[in-house]
This record gives structure tokens, C-alpha cells and sequence, in this order.
């Protein structure tokens, strides 16, 4: 499950191919458990601080510190995220600038999010063999 979780990150910014739910999801799920344990951590943190009665300035200056990694962290992950999710669109068979309709406030997020737990296409399409048919020619 961790090797199907962690793929996008082997096909960094291919944009080519396509993508199964399960890529998809694992891959979105292992990002939101980083971002709430390093919310947890960077709130425990400021409690911290503010428990040692710090002055506010300096509680500015460590936890602006504190979030250059995961600023970092963003940035290494916006092109994966970016792959996998145009990929996830190409398994429905739809073009990856579908993912602009997300600038459209909660209509074009509705949308996207039903294409995105939408069964692929079954059989080749325009993008290519099916997810499943991809990884067992990757790893023969």
C-alpha cells in the first residue's frame, strides 16, 4: 500500500498516462496525514511557547522558522500533486485542463471531486492503458 501511496512521487511530473483511484486517494491521504501531524505539532508548539510566557515577537520569529520546511515541503509536492490528479482525470478519460473548473467556487470542486472517485474507463482510452495494465508492464 505505501509503494502505491508514494508513485507519484517515482513519476514526479510525468504528466502522460493515467492514474487509478487508489494511486489517487492513498496519495492524497499520505499528503493530509503529514499536513495535520505537522499542524499538531506546530500548534503544540505555540502552546508551548505561550505556556513559557514568551514575548509575541519572538513566538513570531520561531514559528516563522518553524514553517520554512513546510513550505519546502509544499513546494516539493505541488508537482506530483499536480501529475497525479491531471493523470486521475485522464483515467476518466478527460483532459487534465478539467482541473482548471476547480477555480470555479464549490460548483467546479463538486465536479471535480465526483471524476476524481469515478470508476476509469475500462480498457485503453486516448491516454492509454488502464492503471492496472501500466504498473504490471512497469515492474515485468
Amino acid at each position: 500500500m505505501l509503494q502505491i501511496m508514494l508513485t507519484p512521487l517515482r513519476r514526479y511530473a510525468d504528466f502522460r498516462g493515467r492514474s487509478g483511484r487508489e494511486e489517487f486517494w492513498l496519495f492524497m491521504l499520505f499528503n493530509y496525514i503529514v499536513a495535520m501531524a505537522y499542524g499538531a505539532a506546530l500548534g503544540l508548539i505555540f502552546l508551548l511557547f505561550a505556556l513559557m510566557d514568551m514575548r509575541e515577537s519572538d513566538m513570531i520569529d520561531a514559528l516563522t522558522f518553524l514553517l520554512v520546511p513546510w513550505a519546502l515541503y509544499s513546494l516539493y509536492l505541488f508537482v506530483p500533486a499536480l501529475a497525479v490528479t491531471v493523470r486521475r482525470l485522464h483515467d476518466t478519460d478527460r483532459s487534465g485542463w478539467h482541473i482548471l473548473l476547480g477555480l470555479i467556487p464549490l460548483v467546479g470542486s463538486i465536479f471535480l471531486m465526483l471524476w476524481y472517485a469515478t470508476r476509469g474507463t475500462a480498457g485503453p482510452n486516448r491516454y492509454g492503458a488502464p492503471p492496472a495494465d501500466e504498473a504490471a508492464l512497469a515492474f515485468a
